[in-house]
């Protein structure tokens, strides 16, 4: 048997998991729901907290990119560079 607290921990992470991955489009959904039943409160909360959801997924996916996709990217855009300027310079015949 699973002890308790390990269960609940393992909850907590697939519960927080699926919301940092779903969040905002289930979010938006529920959103949806309550504004065609007419709660507006709870609609316009939904879609603060999605809207709040997509913008820090964004801004983790930037600074990621940032920090590991940028220099690689440079480091291919600075190698073709190089590669047509060297062809420039040795002529389109070699």
């Amino acid at each position: 048997m699973i002890p308790d607290h390990i269960a609940t921990l393992a909850i907590a992470f697939i519960v927080a998991w699926v919301v940092i991955r779903w969040g905002a489009a289930i979010l938006t959904l529920y959103a949806l729901a309550h504004f065609l039943a007419g709660e507006w409160g709870e609609a316009a909360l939904a879609l603060l907290i999605a809207t709040w959801l997509g913008v820090v997924k964004g801004c983790a996916s930037w600074i990621h990119w940032n920090a590991r996709g940028r220099e690689a990217w440079l480091k291919q855009r600075t190698g073709v560079m190089l590669a047509e300027r060297n062809r420039a310079y040795r002529g389109p015949w070699i």
